[in-house]
């Protein structure tokens, strides 16, 4: 038979308790997902090498890496910290322009920073020249590294 080999699905609880395996990705689509037309990615996230994906609290994965590799991988997925969208550092600075602190995206310092509001970091980032009288309430500045 030609074609590509086919790949098993292995079926884990968030706990690392494993429920079955599926002979092929088919297979699996076929039993979840039968009444979506075309085909659904099933492995949407990737970490540690690893293809997986959360649906509610089952984690389905492409291998069988071990009970704490997979407890590690659904709280990867669940953090708040983790999951933060696109990477585009932004650097804090003070009112003498002193380089501060250094985010890895602005997800990720609004989570840290509750009380800066989304509308006054998106004023600064996107403004071409700082106004340091309207940072000063503030007493920070933010730029785009």
């Amino acid at each position: 038979m030609s074609g590509r080999e086919k790949q098993k699905v292995y079926e884990y609880t968030k706990l690392g308790k494993y429920i079955r395996d599926y002979e092929s990705i088919s297979e699996y689509r076929e039993i979840y997902f039968s009444k979506d037309t075309g085909k659904r990615p099933i492995f949407k996230h990737c970490e540690l090498g690893i293809d997986y994906n959360v649906i509610d609290e089952i984690i389905i994965l492409k291998e069988r890496p071990g009970r704490e590799i997979i407890k590690l991988l659904y709280f990867i997925h669940n953090s708040k910290y983790c999951n933060t969208g696109i990477d585009r550092p932004v650097q804090v600075f003070n009112l003498k322009n002193e380089l501060i602190a250094e985010f890895k995206n602005t997800v990720l310092l609004l989570k840290l920073m509750p009380h800066l509001s989304q509308v006054t970091l998106s004023h600064q980032l996107n403004r071409k020249t700082s106004n340091p009288h309207k940072s000063r309430r503030l007493g920070l500045t933010f730029k785009y590294k």
